[in-house]
C-alpha cells in the first residue's frame, strides 16, 4: 500500500513540475531576456550570437526610438501597477494618433519600425510598455487579458489630450491579442481602427502548441495544461483560458 502512495505522489509531483514548466516561461517576467529591452542597460551590450536578424534589427530600432525626444507618460493600472509609455508627436498636426503595443517578452522600442512608419505617415505615436515588460511594473503576464484594460486606459488618456484625433490601436503578437481583446471594451469614440498583427486566437492554444512542440513525450497533456491554468489563477489572479482574442472580436 505504501508503495502505491509513493508512486502516486511521485506522479503527482512530476505532473505539477511539468505544469510549472509550461506556466513559468510564458507568464512570468524575464528582465534578463534580450527581447525585454532596457536601453540604459542594453544599448551597448552584445547580443547573443544566436540572435536572429529580426532581433538584431529590432535592437537598432530600440536605439532609434529611445534616441527620439520622447514625452514620457505614466498611468496606474486598475490593480495598482505603474505603467510607462513614450510619446512622439507628429511633425505637424493632422489629428491622427497611433497607440503601438509590443509582443510577448518585448518592449515599446522593439516596435520602433512600426512607430517610425506611423510617425512618417503623420501620426502622433504612443508606444507603451505592457505590464511586466520594459519600464512598466509587474511580474505576471496575462496574455492580453488585463493588458487590454490597460490599453483602454491609455486610449482614454490620449483621447483627453487629443479630443479631435482619429486613433489607431496597433498590436503585434501578444500586443495583437491585447488590442483584439480591447475591441470589446467601452473604448473612447476617437478609436476608429484596431490593427492586429499576428495575434493568437487564444492563450490556451499557444500553450498547447508549445507543449506539444517542446514536450511531446509528456503524458496527460490536457491535464498538465489545466494544472498550468490553475497555477496562473493562483499566482497571477488570472486564468489563461480567459485570454481569448477570437471570442472578444465577436463582440467588437
Amino acid at each position: 500500500m505504501i508503495w502505491i502512495l509513493i508512486v502516486a505522489c511521485l506522479i503527482l509531483i512530476f505532473l505539477i513540475g511539468a505544469a510549472y514548466m509550461c506556466y513559468k516561461p510564458g507568464l512570468i517576467r524575464r528582465d534578463k531576456y534580450d527581447r525585454n529591452y532596457v536601453p540604459e542597460r542594453d544599448d551597448n551590450a552584445p547580443m547573443s550570437p544566436r540572435a536572429s536578424e529580426y532581433r538584431r534589427r529590432a535592437k537598432e530600432y530600440n536605439k532609434w526610438w529611445n534616441a527620439q525626444d520622447l514625452k514620457r507618460y505614466e498611468i496606474l493600472s486598475d490593480d495598482g501597477l505603474r505603467l510607462k509609455a513614450g510619446y512622439l508627436p507628429a511633425d505637424k498636426e493632422e489629428h491622427k494618433l497611433a497607440i503601438v503595443v509590443h509582443g510577448h517578452h518585448c518592449c515599446a522600442g522593439e516596435e520602433g519600425f512600426i512607430s517610425q512608419m506611423f510617425h512618417n505617415a503623420g501620426f502622433h505615436v504612443l508606444a507603451v510598455d505592457q505590464r511586466s515588460h520594459g519600464a512598466s511594473e509587474g511580474r505576471r503576464i496575462t496574455m492580453g487579458y488585463k493588458e487590454s484594460r490597460d490599453i483602454k486606459k491609455w486610449a482614454e488618456l490620449m483621447a483627453e489630450e487629443h479630443p479631435d484625433c482619429r486613433m489607431v490601436l496597433y498590436g503585434a503578437s501578444m500586443g495583437g491579442a491585447t488590442v483584439c481583446m480591447a475591441s470589446e471594451l467601452d473604448l473612447p469614440k476617437q478609436v476608429v481602427c484596431i490593427e492586429s498583427d499576428c495575434a493568437y486566437t487564444s492563450a490556451r492554444g499557444v500553450f498547447e502548441v508549445e507543449l506539444y512542440r517542446s514536450y511531446n513525450w509528456l503524458p496527460c497533456k490536457a491535464f498538465i495544461l489545466e494544472l498550468s491554468a490553475r497555477m496562473s489563477e493562483l499566482f497571477g489572479k488570472f486564468n489563461f483560458n480567459d485570454s481569448h482574442p477570437e471570442a472578444a472580436l465577436s463582440n467588437a
